[in-house]
């Protein structure tokens, strides 16, 4: 998969075996014997370097079916103990902890050599997702040699260029090594002061606390001076709020991140709704009080808003399990969390909903090392009831959720109703029912789309039709051998991911913690087993909106219209008055900045009780299934 956005050097060919475990890989790595004298000049090849770390991608759950390229984002700790020979190991193992769902994953490596001596240690490494921006600009891309010191004007036309030569960056990586010592370093063809202050638009200055809004020790002044870095903020005070400043869900990750490096404190993006200013986050790094719990491991202290721990349960508090996303009044939009827990994702959103409106986001119910404590969405649904009436006894109600969420919304619609309440609105964005079925032969598609890049890649240079041929028959054995040892691991970690579901449905019913040395289950993974036993019942509102997207970016951005075989993604079949509105944008790219208007604009229309009008502005674009 990285082969189709990268071009890799034949000196990068150095993958030789891969063998799965729990979690975890040992990958087999040979430098081509053509390319052994670069170990003289190079004592970490970087060919090697690069396939020890860079084959941790097949660890991610899916990621084959994602389909989408991963970058380097940053090294927690690396030590290097001896070179690395031509031929080395690298034991490879996934930190679902420290991840965020698909979109930034970390992993720990240890490469050894041939009799099990650990050569290079590698903790923390994290790597991003990216769909795109990879392309360079056209008129930049011609190699030319680099000035010795980054030019002082822009580009001719007065716009920045957006991408730098290979010689351009070759000259600032050797000057970033010569003496660059902070811990971020921007390589811009142009004066990148100048340019900041040209776009930077200063934030609005927070209000005055109790205390007069001054900073008040070394956390908050450091945290004050990360969120000038981070979201452009100036005049910040000991209230400063990171979402008034604009922050976005990335920037929480970043955030986070280094308040883990910094203070060895790791924490759930989820704790910026309960601690969004300076004071409550500096609160949470200086003692632990806030609305969190410690959860104490060997290396970390972990902190999960609204934790119910069997361990340390003098620590647990009472905390509310819904944030919100943008104050108003009177009426209430509810968000259900994602497939991965998130809830960040819908702020874009939140910010455009009309004034009258209170937008809240429903985070899952989390335990000690339990990050979703439901073993069935009918009761994730009735218990994500109990959290929305403290905030709005009676109806009518508006749910919605994105994907997962979306089904879970559903069900909470479905109780309401039986219950004898209102819901005015169910809008499902890009939410498949259960069991819906996919496109015939889609798989078989990928799959030969794989393989036939894989023969382009072996036998493009070759002119010989006898070598030809045999690396042809060369590489369809070994596609077929690693289809076959992925399918073998695949259904092996499957079996152990259901193996620990039916250990959770146990746990949560006798009320007992979760046993410290069996790995834990992700959210993602506790929400699919649930899903299989789901069903959902007819339901009837007056109001049902399924959101499509229509141009995604590929990867775990595909719109579910090019998926699942039905254009309702199998909803028609119990959702009466069903509605579905197109809007721009991909699976998950839809809420963000660059597409959130058409999603705001779609909904616009029945949240203000006018449902007719949207399906008139979007024509043949909407389509109304009974």
């Amino acid at each position: 998969l990285q082969e189709k956005v990268f071009e890799f050097g034949p000196r990068w060919h150095t993958l030789d075996q891969i063998a799965f475990g729990r979690g975890e890989a040992l990958v087999h790595l040979e430098l081509p014997p053509e390319f052994i004298d670069d170990l003289r000049d190079h004592s970490v090849h970087p060919a090697l370097l690069d396939m020890a770390t860079g084959a941790a991608l097949f660890l991610i759950p899916d990621y084959e079916k994602l389909g989408c390229a991963y970058v380097p984002m940053s090294y927690g700790r690396i030590g290097v103990k001896k070179p690395l020979p031509s031929q080395c190991y690298s034991y490879l193992r996934i930190r679902p902890s420290m991840s965020e769902g698909p979109q930034i994953v970390t992993f720990d490596a240890d490469i050894l050599d041939e009799d099990g001596n650990v050569l290079v240690e590698i903790r923390e490494f994290m790597m991003r997702q990216v769909h795109g921006g990879l392309i360079l600009n056209p008129d930049r891309t011609t190699v030319r040699e680099a000035s010795a010191s980054v030019p002082d004007d822009t580009a001719p036309d007065g716009k920045v260029g957006e991408s730098i030569s290979s010689s351009e960056g070759a000259e600032l990586f050797r000057r970033v090594l010569a003496g660059a010592r902070g811990e971020n370093v921007v390589g811009f063809p142009g004066d990148f002061a100048a340019f900041e202050r040209s776009r930077r638009v200063a934030a609005p200055r927070a209000a005055d606390g109790t205390r007069g809004g001054a900073l008040q020790d070394d956390i908050e002044r450091t945290l004050a001076e990360w969120w000038q870095e981070l979201l452009g903020a100036e005049s910040l005070t000991s209230q400063s709020d990171f979402f008034q400043l604009g922050g976005q869900s990335l920037t929480a990750v970043r955030l986070l991140a280094r308040i883990k490096k910094t203070y060895g404190t790791e924490l759930n993006s989820a704790v910026i709704f309960e601690a969004p200013t300076i004071e409550k986050l500096a609160r949470l790094i200086r003692n632990g009080s806030g609305p969190a719990v410690a959860l104490k491991s060997p290396e970390r202290v972990v902190w999960m808003p609204g934790a119910e721990a069997q361990v340390h349960p003098s620590r647990v508090q009472s905390v509310p399990k819904i944030a919100e996303l943008r104050r108003g009044s009177p009426r209430s939009f509810f968000f259900v969390h994602d497939g991965e827990g998130e809830t960040l994702l819908y702020l874009n959103l939140a910010r455009r909903m009309p004034e009258d409106l209170g937008v809240y986001a429903i985070e899952p119910r989390r335990l000690a090392r339990v990050p979703l404590a439901h073993a069935t969405i009918e009761e994730m649904a009735a218990s994500y009831i109990e959290q929305v009436r403290e905030k709005q006894p009676h109806g009518p109600y508006l749910l919605s959720g994105l994907c997962a969420g979306g089904t879970i919304a559903y069900e909470m619609a479905s109780q309401l109703v039986g219950a004898g309440e209102e819901v005015e609105l169910l809008a499902l964005l890009e939410a498949a029912i259960p069991g819906a079925v996919e496109r015939p032969g889609l798989g078989a598609e990928m799959r030969r789309e794989r393989i036939k890049q894989a023969l382009a890649d072996a036998t493009g240079a070759v002119s010989s039709p006898l070598k030809r041929a045999s690396l042809t028959v060369a590489t369809i054995a070994k596609k077929v051998i690693h289809a076959l040892l992925w399918k073998i691991s695949n259904r092996v970690q499957l079996s152990w991911v259901q193996a620990r579901y039916r250990l959770l449905c146990v746990l949560l019913k006798r009320q007992l913690a979760w046993p410290r040395l069996v790995p834990e289950l992700g959210v993602r993974q506790i929400y699919e087993c649930a899903q299989t036993r789901y069903t959902p019942k007819p339901l009837s509102v007056p109001g049902i909106v399924l959101v499509r997207a229509q141009n995604g970016e590929g990867g775990d951005d595909t719109p579910y219209g090019e998926i699942y075989a039905d254009e309702t993604l199998g909803w028609r079949a119990v959702a009466n008055n069903l509605t579905c509105v197109d809007v721009e944008g991909g699976h998950s790219t839809m809420l963000q900045e660059r597409f959130v208007d058409s999603l705001a604009a779609a909904l616009l229309p029945y949240l203000q009780g006018d449902a007719h009008a949207v399906a008139e502005a979007t024509d043949s674009r909407a389509m109304v299934a009974s």
